[in-house]
C-alpha cells in the first residue's frame, strides 16, 4: 500500500553513523532519547520517532502509547507490490483461524464492523467485490443485511473516474505523486453507505474526522418531522428516555445550529452530545405555506 502526502514521519528506521562498529560478540545499545530510558545509557540515540509496537494487533483506549503505536502500524512504506489485495487481506484477517488466534477479541457482538481501506491503487483480490461484501456482512449476521450501520466499508483512494484508461484519478500517476482509480473500493463504500475520500488530499484531518464519525455511527445532523418555526426551538438533553434524567437545555447557535434548507438541527463535532444520550426537540410547526429564510451574513 502506498499513500501520498503522508503527514506522518517515517518510523522505526535509523541509519547508524558512518564508522559505527560492533565488535564480534559485542553489543550496541540504541535509545530513543538522551534521557527517560528507564535508567539505561545508550551508545546511539535514534530519536523519538523510533518505536516498536511489539506485534500489537488490536488497539484500545487502554493500549500504552496508543497514538504512537497506531502511527507505526499505518506507515507501511511504498516499496511493496503494486498488485494490492486489500479485500483479500481483510478476509484473511477476519477468518475464523485468525479470529481464534492473534486477532481474538476483535469481533464483538455488541460492536459494529467498520472496514477502512487506504490505497493509491485499485483492489486486485481474486474474488468479486460482491463476494467480499457478502463475507464481511456475514460476520455480523443476518441483521447486517438490513442495517448497514452494522457493517460498513469506507475507502481513502482514487475515487474519481479518470478521463481515459491509464490516467490518474487524482494527482499525477507518474512519477508516483498521485493515485490510480479504485472502482472496487468505491463500489463497496457506496453500497454500504461508508465514507469515500480522496487519498490525494493535502490535509487528512477532515478525512479522519469523517471516517471516525462513519465508523462510530454517530450523526451530526438530525432532521425534524415537520417544518419548524426556528424561533420556537427547544432542544434538551437527557441521560435516559424519561423526564427525570434531564441534563440541560442546549443553546441555539452555541450548542447546535438550525439548518433551514433541510429542516434539521446540526451539531459541530466538538459539540456533539455524548453517545447514548437522548436529544428531545420541541417546536411550533410553521403554518401551511409559510417559509423561513436564512439570515444573510
Amino acid at each position: 500500500m502506498c499513500t501520498v502526502h503522508n503527514p506522518l514521519p517515517e518510523r522505526s528506521t535509523y541509519v547508524f553513523p558512518e564508522g559505527t562498529i560492533v565488535q564480534p560478540m559485542g553489543s550496541l545499545v540504541a535509545v530513543r532519547g538522551e534521557s527517560d530510558n528507564g535508567g539505561i545509557t545508550g551508545d546511539v540515540v535514534v530519536g523519538r520517532s523510533f518505536s516498536l509496537n511489539n506485534n500489537i494487533n488490536i488497539l484500545t483506549p487502554q493500549t500504552e502509547n496508543v497514538q504512537e503505536v497506531f502511527e507505526e502500524v499505518v506507515v507501511v512504506g511504498a516499496s511493496g507490490s503494486g498488485i494490492e489485495m486489500g479485500y483479500e487481506s481483510a478476509k484473511i484477517a477476519l477468518s475464523p483461524e485468525r479470529l481464534a488466534a492473534e486477532n481474538t477479541g476483535f469481533i464483538r457482538e455488541d460492536a459494529n464492523l467498520s472496514l477502512i481501506f487506504v490505497s493509491d491503487e485499485d483492489d486486485f483480490s481474486p474474488n468479486s467485490a460482491y463476494d467480499y461484501l457478502r463475507y464481511f456482512t456475514d460476520i455480523k449476521g443476518e441483521d447486517a443485511y438490513r442495517d448497514r450501520n452494522m457493517m460498513r466499508v469506507s475507502a481513502v483512494v482514487g475515487k474519481d473516474a479518470p478521463p481515459f484508461d491509464g490516467a490518474a484519478s487524482c494527482g499525477e500517476l507518474y512519477p508516483g505523486d498521485g493515485a490510480a482509480y479504485g472502482p472496487r473500493y468505491v463500489e463497496l463504500a457506496v453500497q454500504t453507505g461508508g465514507s469515500l475520500e480522496s487519498i490525494c488530499e493535502e490535509d487528512f484531518s477532515p478525512i479522519a474526522q469523517e471516517l471516525g464519525l462513519t465508523a462510530s455511527g454517530l450523526e451530526l445532523e438530525f432532521g425534524l418531522s415537520s417544518p419548524a418555526d426556528s424561533s420556537s426551538l427547544l432542544v434538551e438533553l437527557y441521560a435516559e428516555e424519561n423526564d427525570d434524567s434531564f441534563i440541560r437545555e442546549l443553546v441555539q447557535d452555541e450548542d447546535y445550529t438550525y439548518v433551514i434548507e433541510r429542516n434539521a438541527i446540526r451539531f459541530e463535532v466538538e459539540a456533539l452530545p455524548p453517545s447514548e444520550t437522548y436529544i428531545v426537540v420541541e417546536y411550533r410547526v410553521l403554518p401551511t405555506g409559510a417559509q423561513q429564510f436564512a439570515e444573510e451574513e
